[in-house]
């Protein structure tokens, strides 16, 4: 499954403080807090390392003071960047002694983002933060675009190797379940006017194992096939879930599906590929849902 990507660049993240004097921690997380940031706090170097290390949600943001008692800031700021799930991890130093053009140095150089000089005025704490999200989330959705797109055309390719309708709608709700993260089912009818299904779940659970399995829907009788018109090309149509019988309702919390209906020819019935609209949030997920829908479309009719 692909996670979620980053949220927009202004919204409030979780910011691991490093500074072993309790007044300073004091300070940053009483600025970071009132512009709606949460904070968690490390007294030394060894405690910052642990809790990157302990499977919790990462921080986006590290602020680390040069000065601490068992190790230097840099050392962990190099430790971060040489840890594959950390390395994308902003970090910016702060100090009120090592604040000469050689430390600065020393300190970018060594993987920080920024290097931060105290007294810090909170305006300038702020901003720098900010610079360092929008960066950061940015790289983020990127990578996570990239990953998709590659699953994409994964995914593309086991359609055009389907042998059969079966195996047609088989390959699209397994490509659209992990393009999407989520639970899919694929509804179509073959060319010799026979229905086919699938199902993949996102996730087992106990009333869903996990795996792609033939489903019971027939295309025709749904209704985003009645609203689909006879037009060829791509739609995305939104339905409740409890009008698909072949989607596990306990999957869609929202009781709303998003719908790619594709037409390769006229006259052919649509594809229909559908998935909880919860899974569909950016202009980005429709257009992967949609293509996903017209390869499935385009290779039923090769």
């Amino acid at each position: 499954m692909i996670p979620d990507p980053s949220p927009s660049d202004n919204s409030p993240a979780s910011i691991l403080i490093v500074d072993d004097n309790p007044t300073n921690r004091y300070v940053l997380r009483t600025t970071l807090s009132r512009a709606g940031h949460a904070v968690v706090e490390a007294e030394d170097g060894t405690q910052a390392l642990a809790i990157l290390e302990s499977g919790e949600p990462l921080p986006e943001v590290a602020i680390v003071d040069v000065r601490l008692p068992d190790m230097t800031g840099f050392d962990v700021c190099e430790r971060i960047k040489a840890n594959a799930v950390t390395a994308a991890l902003p970090v910016i130093h702060v100090s009120a002694s090592a604040i000469t053009a050689t430390d600065r140095t020393q300190g970018l150089n060594r993987g920080a983002d920024a290097y931060l000089t105290e007294p810090i005025a909170p305006d300038e704490l702020l901003a720098t933060v900010t610079a360092a999200l929008r960066y950061a989330r940015a790289r983020r959705r990127a990578e996570h675009l990239a990953d998709r797109l590659l699953h994409l055309n994964a995914a593309t390719h086991l359609l055009y190797r389907a042998d059969n309708a079966g195996e047609v709608a088989r390959a699209a709700a397994e490509g659209a379940a992990t393009v999407l993260g989520t639970t899919a089912v694929a509804a179509l009818i073959s060319p010799h006017g026979e229905p086919a299904s699938a199902v993949r779940t996102a996730a087992r659970t106990e009333e869903t194992p996990l795996g792609v399995e033939a489903g019971e829907v027939d295309v025709r009788d749904l209704p985003t096939y009645h609203k689909s018109g006879e037009r060829t090309g791509t739609r995305l149509l939104r339905a409740e879930a409890r009008s698909w019988p072949g989607f596990p309702a306990h999957l869609a919390p929202g009781g709303v599906l998003a719908v790619g209906v594709a037409r390769a020819k006229p006259g052919r019935p649509p594809v229909c590929l559908a998935v909880p609209a919860e899974a569909v949030a950016t202009p980005d997920d429709e257009q992967l849902l949609t293509q996903l829908a017209q390869a499935c479309a385009l290779a039923l009719e090769a």
